[in-house]
């Protein structure tokens, strides 16, 4: 058989050239077949095909194990983790339609491991020369994002980690001390209580305590506009003159957002 020879799927039996080609240990399948496969699912060139027929099989049950899933509590700004409190079976998908994308189902027995790793990303912020080009503060100056992941140990004969951003990666908190930073740190806590409760605790109230101690003391008038100017006072940016933006988070599912509803769940924003 030639290099450019067109093969045939190894499950479903279609055929298939070398750019639709994913190689398994003994075989070949097509991207189709591959797409059922579980997102969380690595190391397809060890794995045979008959290993790769019994997870279709598996996948196939979880579309109808979904049927009866009905999650009431919802953690994550882009990526979200859908749990099911009463039975401890829970979903990850970052699709809004994600019952029709067959998320693994994991029951609270499965994970072993929780743990919430802090990405720090640092860029430098530049100043302008007369001349309209960009040049450094002396000394440097930066800004900081920080990026929550959740490392959740799985035991499953298709995958044993899964990795996500918990934060959302347009909009991720910007210092150590401000507000959405710590609440991400709470979501991470959250997180892990609901995942393994026998390890770890959180409680709703402890939101409200955690704010309304940052809020005695920070000047209640402080607010940081979208340019980057930190104001002491007024409704309008004294740098910019923007608006002051109206923030409040979703207590359904934790979303920031600055409108009358939810952008991520469609509730309206308390009174």
């Amino acid at each position: 058989m030639g290099l450019f020879d067109k093969k045939s799927c190894a499950i479903c039996g279609k055929e298939i050239g070398l750019l639709g080609a994913v190689k398994l240990e003994d075989g070949t399948i097509c991207k189709s077949c591959s797409g059922k496969l579980s997102p969380f699912f690595t190391g397809r060139k060890k794995t045979s095909v008959k290993e790769i027929e019994q997870q279709l099989a598996y996948r196939e049950k979880n579309m109808v194990h979904l049927r009866t899933f009905n999650p009431d509590v919802i953690i994550g700004d882009e990526t979200k983790v859908y749990i099911e409190s009463g039975s401890g079976k829970f979903v990850i998908s970052k699709a809004s339609n994600w019952r029709d994308q067959n998320p693994d189902l994991i029951t609270r027995d499965m994970v072993d491991t929780c743990d919430i790793e802090v990405r720090e990303h640092k860029e430098e912020l530049y100043d302008k020369a007369e001349d309209g080009s960009k040049v450094s503060f002396d000394p440097p100056k930066y800004s900081y994002t920080y990026e929550f992941v959740p490392h959740i140990g799985v035991e499953s004969p298709y995958f044993e980690e899964i990795k996500f951003e918990l934060s959302d990666s347009n909009n991720r908190p910007e210092g150590k001390d401000s507000d959405a930073y710590k609440r991400m740190a709470l979501l991470g806590r959250k997180l892990q209580a609901a995942l393994i409760p026998s390890k770890y605790s959180f409680t709703e109230g402890e939101e409200d305590v955690l704010f309304s101690v940052d809020t005695a003391a920070t000047p209640a008038d402080t607010w940081k506009c979208e340019c980057g100017h930190i104001n002491t006072e007024g409704k309008f940016c004294a740098k910019c003159g923007k608006a002051r933006p109206v923030r409040w988070f979703c207590p359904d599912c934790g979303k920031e957002n600055h409108g009358q509803f939810c952008v991520a769940c469609g509730r309206k924003k308390p009174e």
